[in-house]
């Protein structure tokens, strides 16, 4: 298995508890982030976040499922990846 060396960075509690699961699954949905971490804004809580990573090889990707019900909140999918090689 690959070792990942992750930038050592002062996570908010919900942020670290956030950057553990998304550390330890392949993808996390917002779902699941506020079922699992309690998190109440997770779109928001991994902007801070990639504020953070800003200066590390590591990026959070954020991709957003819209629903067909305007009444349904769009679900995000969220990875923990390394940032692309610029050339």
């Amino acid at each position: 298995m690959q070792n990942k060396s992750f930038p050592i960075i002062e996570w908010t509690p919900d942020e670290a508890t956030v950057f553990q699961r998304l550390t330890q699954h392949r993808q996390s949905t917002s779902v699941e982030l506020i079922k699992h971490c309690g998190i109440q804004n997770p779109h928001g809580l991994i902007e801070a976040m990639n504020q953070k990573l800003a200066g590390s090889e590591w990026q959070i990707f954020c991709s957003v499922m819209r629903t067909a019900d305007p009444k349904k909140i769009p679900v995000g999918y969220y990875r923990l990846l390394r940032k692309p090689l610029t050339v």
